[in-house]
Formats: structure tokens, sequence, C-alpha cells
């Protein structure tokens, strides 16, 4: 109860600093913090006060983490990779800062009743059935799905309401003082209008040509531009399963065994598009059903009992994804035909068949080739893993990756020159590196005349090098670049020739002069169809939106901060641009409700996110944080 207080008494000075800061700074919600950090044998990962995390539970929730992620990124997603992510320090950050809440919460004495739980869960679309309310069947089929026993998932949600609660007394101070919204909505979205040009680099022709003399000069003083990359000579050996699958036999046995154990991934159930409607007794769906036989519409009779479209729907669904005691009857009905009232733990129903989606199989015929690719594929992530030790064992007993390459019957492959970005002397691309970056990287930690130590190459390979020769960075001569010191000089000079035309165009029109008089009596060209040549813009907030296509940011922001005819000039893609504002347009919150409501809006949560950050470092003062870094790392070793 001190600790909220405490907290609470520093709200005001937080509001200030949080609303101040709200221009140049983002607030970050969820962090690991300050906490004790190291080893031990103990197998909590995390103990924050008394409480302690263990390895299965945070285990379980990066799981979960890793799945929805996989779902965003691919299946192929490994622990390794979600690891290498830092899904581990946002999974340990919000188990730690969902204690350190439940703790404050409990130091406060928060109380979530019995009723309040119920309604909660109840609420929850994903245990709703087929007539709108909650079904404990599928409550119960849910929670098993995902892992949870009943008084598990009840104290989560319990817990949930308790920290909710507990966090919202902290938030809901965090509304903006009076002011400050429109004062941030009149700069946001103030507008202006300027009028400018864009000076084409590739305008400016006419250029002396220069001495052979100049281009030494520049090829010496530009030496980063012509100087070719360190190479390295490597020697190879790769291992990877989808070579060693082509050379696995697989019999026709192995094949058919595998197409049996399979069938339900070559198998597609039929499905039915079904529409039901729903009644409370017996008498009612049976009154219904006498009136569907005299010809009144289904979903008439639907919209009599209560029903929607969207609830009368239930779409296409296989047998095994409806109710049991309905899927006899879907299934057997033909298409267009209204069944007798059907009765379930939810009440009576009439079901229709609206479309019926056939199944269908994919027979041995049409996977042979998929299936013998598979099984050889296994085998071969089998025997990678033996040939790869059988490696390491020659090389460690002394013998040359060439020695140990023809005791073992693998490829060598020589690469005579590399660098660090894959690419050959030519500029092409080195093809059929194993694990591209990762090769990269080792071989150019690798010392010369030396061997990296045996590296994965991905989920399913390995591969190990040797650098055999280091060619040192060097300034190609001139007479080999000659053509390029050429071309930069010359886009060089045009770079400089635009931006000193723009430097006196802005010193024209900062005296005062017309703007395309000015222009012109620089000779520049002026268009008014082209956005990189002349144009009037059209109002634009500070952001850019609304400027035209191309326009530099760097313009816009100085536009900003000019006065009513003021000039500037900044550099953009292709030229140098000059500007000289006509107009302001300043932004009026109290025709916009809606536009201020939403800055309103932005604004309290991230002070509220931001007081949460601060309350989660305060709580740390009365439960300590510790995090046991080798429970985390024995999870993601490999299985002995």
């Amino acid at each position: 109860m001190a600790l909220l207080e405490t907290f609470r008494s520093r709200l005001g000075k937080v509001l200030f600093i949080a609303l101040m800061s709200l221009l140049v700074l983002s607030f970050a919600m969820w962090g690991i913090g300050d906490m004790l950090v190291g080893g031990g044998d103990h197998k909590n990962v995390a103990t924050i006060g008394n409480v302690e995390i263990s390895q299965d539970s945070f285990d379980r929730e990066f799981r979960r983490e890793t799945n929805r992620l996989r779902r965003i990124l691919g299946n192929s997603l490994t622990r390794a990779q979600a690891r290498a992510l830092g899904l581990t320090n946002t999974v340990l950050g919000r188990i730690v800062d969902r204690t350190l809440f439940g703790l404050g919460a409990e130091d406060l004495g928060v109380i979530i009743s019995d009723d309040l739980v119920r309604k909660e869960i109840d609420r929850m679309p994903a245990f709703k059935g087929a007539g709108g309310g909650f079904d404990p069947r599928i409550f119960r089929s849910v929670l098993s799905s995902n892992g949870y026993g009943e008084a598990t998932f009840i104290g989560m949600i319990r817990g949930d309401l308790s920290r909710a609660q507990y966090t919202e007394s902290i938030g809901s101070g965090g509304r903006p003082a009076p002011g400050i919204a429109e004062m941030l909505y009149r700069y946001r979205k103030e507008k202006r209008v300027a009028e400018f040009i864009g000076i084409k680099d590739a305008d400016m022709t006419g250029l002396p040509k220069p001495a052979v003399g100049e281009l030494l000069s520049y090829h010496r003083d530009n030496a980063a531009l012509f100087t070719a990359p360190e190479y390295r000579k490597l020697t190879v050996i790769s291992l990877q399963a989808d070579d060693l699958a082509k050379e696995i036999a697989v019999s026709e046995k192995e094949i058919k065994e595998a197409y049996e154990r399979r069938k339900d991934e070559f198998t597609t159930p039929e499905r039915r598009s079904i529409r039901q409607i729903l009644f409370t007794d017996q008498a009612k769906a049976k009154e219904a059903y006498d009136k569907l036989a005299k010809g009144v519409g289904f979903m008439a009779l639907a919209r009599q009992a209560g029903m929607d479209e969207k609830t009368v729907n239930l779409g296409e669904m296989t047998r095994n994804q409806i109710m049991p005691e309905l899927a006899k009857a879907a299934f057997s009905l033909a298409q267009g035909v209204v069944s007798r009232p059907i009765k379930t733990s939810l009440g009576w129903h009439l079901i229709k068949v609206v479309k019926i989606i056939p199944g269908g199989g994919k027979t041995l015929e049409e996977v042979r080739k998929t299936l013998r690719l598979t099984i050889a594929r296994e085998r071969a992530v089998d025997a990678l893993f033996k040939l790869s030790n059988k490696l390491e064992d020659a090389l460690g007993g002394g013998a040359t990756l060439e020695e140990a390459a023809r005791g073992l019957a693998l490829a060598v492959r020589t690469i005579p020159a590399i660098d660090a970005r894959g690419l050959d002397p030519a500029g092409r691309k080195v093809a059929n590196l194993p694990a591209d970056k990762t090769f990269i990287t080792t071989a150019f930690s690798t010392p010369e005349n030396q061997e990296s130590p045996l590296s994965e190459a991905g989920d399913d390979g390995y591969f190990i090098l040797r650098v055999d020769k280091i060619t040192a960075p060097a300034l190609k001569p001139f007479a080999r670049v000659k053509d390029r010191v050429l071309a930069a000089w010359n886009k060089d000079r045009r770079r400089k020739a635009a931006d000193k035309k723009a430097a006196k165009l802005k010193k024209l029109l900062d005296d005062g002069n017309d703007f395309m008089a000015a222009a012109g009596k620089l000779g520049i060209k002026v268009s008014a169809t082209l956005p990189m040549t002349g144009y009037m813009t059209k109002p634009m907030t500070r952001d850019g939106s609304g400027a035209p296509r191309g326009f530099p940011q760097a313009l816009v922001s100085a536009i900003f901060g000019l006065k009513s005819g003021g000039a500037a000039s900044a550099r953009g893609a292709g030229g140098a641009y000059v500007a000289r504002l006509k107009t302001i347009i300043p932004a009026d919150p109290a025709t916009d409700k809606k536009g201020l409501l939403k800055i309103t809006g932005k604004i309290t949560k991230s002070v509220q996110a931001d007081l949460l950050v601060q309350l989660s470092a305060a709580l740390r003062e009365s439960y300590p944080v510790s995090v046991n870094t080798k429970a985390i790392d024995d999870l993601f070793q490999p299985a002995q």
C-alpha cells in the first residue's frame, strides 16, 4: 500500500517529463529492466521476490509465442531462430512484469470474485456455442486442445483481472494536462504551401572536360570508390542432406508402408455447407418442421426463431467438426433437404445441407515420388550426423581437408576468390554457398592457412572451410578504372553545379526577387507539369503528407522552420531543391473533435505505458528479480 502511495505522489513530475518527451521519444512497454543476472544450478529460470518461475512454465510460454510467430513467419522457424530474434527476453520480460503486477495487486489487497471471473469467461467468443451463449463442452474442448485444465485456466483469468484492476488504478492518472493535446494537434496538423523548383543534376551540362591530372587526383582522393575489397581463396567441404538423399535407395515396400501410415495426409474428407435453426423445445422444432413442409422458407423460420444469417450458417464442415449428435444426419441428408428435429445438449435442431463438397484422396502413384524423396531425406539427415562425426574424427587425427574428403568419398570445392558480400572479382554472386550469411562470416573470421570449425548450415547441413589465401584490399590501377573515374568525376561535378545554382537562387529569393524571374535569370529550366522542375505544393504537414512525390523530407522540415516568404534549399534524389514559403494554414482543434480525441488517446496510452514501466521498476525494489541464465540456456541444448 505504501508503495502505491509513493508512486502516485510522483505522478505530476512523471506526466510533465513524459508529455514534454512525446515529440522525440517512443515509449517502451515491456522490458527486462534491472535484474540480477547470473548462472546457477537450480532449474528455475527466474525468481521475483519469493515467486519462482520454473523452466516448464517459461518453456510453455516460449513455445506458445514461437508457434504464434510461425503463423506469421512460416513453420520453418526453429527455436534457435526464435531465440536469436530476442523471443527469450520478450517472454521473460512479460512473465516478470506479469508476476510483479500480481504481487503488487496482492499487496494492495485486490480481490476478484467468482462471479466476476464467471462473467469474464462467459464473454469470451471462443467458448460460445451455435446459439451464441456459453457452451461448457466447447469450453472444455478448447482448454484441452491448448493444454489447460479448468482450475489452471480459471486461476489465470482471476490473475489477469486482478492485475488489470491494479494497473488500471495506476494508468487512470495518465490523462494529459489541459491544453497539451490541443498544442500537439496544432503542431502536427498545421499545413504549409510553398512554391519550389528542382534543379536536376542531369541538366548541369556544358561542364569543362577534366584533364588527365584532375582524374588522377580524383582517383587518388576518392580511393574508396575504386578499391577492390579483400578477397579470400577457400577450400570447402559441404555436407548437405539433399545431396546425400540423391544417393539413398528406397524400396517399394518402404514407399507402400509410408503411404499406409500417412494416408490421412493424402485424403481430403467430404465437407458440407450446413445451416441450422436451434429451438429450446421439441414442440417448437416440430412446428417449424411442419411449416417447412408447407413451403415456408428456411430463413423465414430462422428469423422467427430470433436467428440471423450469421448464426444460421455453420459454414463448410467435415464430419469431425460438427457435434456427434448432428453429424449422422448432416452427412446422410441429400443436398437441399432439411432434417427432422434432432436433440442435443443445446436444444432441438433443424439442419439443412446447402452444398456437398466431395472428399477425395491421392493414389500411391500420385505421391510415390514425394514419398521416396521424403524417406530418402529422413535417412539422409540421420546419415549426415554420423558422417559429420566421422569427418571431425578424421580431421582431429591430423588429416587435411583433402585427405579426409578422399577417405569419406566427399567432394572438395575450391572458391578462387570471394569477398565479404559473397561476390567474385567480376561482381557476380558466388553460387551454391552453404548457409550463405553464416558461411561468409566464418570465411572472413578464419585466419589465413587455417581451418574453421565444422559449422551447421541450417537445420540439414554442415560445412568446414580453409582459408588458403587472403588478398588485401587494393586501389585498382587508374588504367583499369579510367572510365569509372571519369563517370564519377562528371557525376560529382554536376551535383556540385546544381547545389551551387540552388545556393544562388536562394540568395536571390532572400533578396526579395520574384521566384520564377530569379530562376529564369539563372537559366534554370521550369515546367509546371514536372514535380522535379517547377511546382506549387499542395497544403502539406510537417511529416511530408501532401508533399509532391519525390519531395525531400529535409526540405519539408526546412519549410516548417521558415517565416512566410522565407526560402530554403535541400538536396533530394537526383538534384537540388529550392522552395519559398507562400502560405501558413493554422490547425484549429475546435473544428476536428475526432482528430483531437485521437491525439488525446495516443498521449494517454503513451503516458500510461510509461507509468507502467516505472511501476515495474519501482516494484523491483520490493520484489527483487534474479534470472538464472544457465537454466534458460539448458532449454536450448540438443537432446542427449
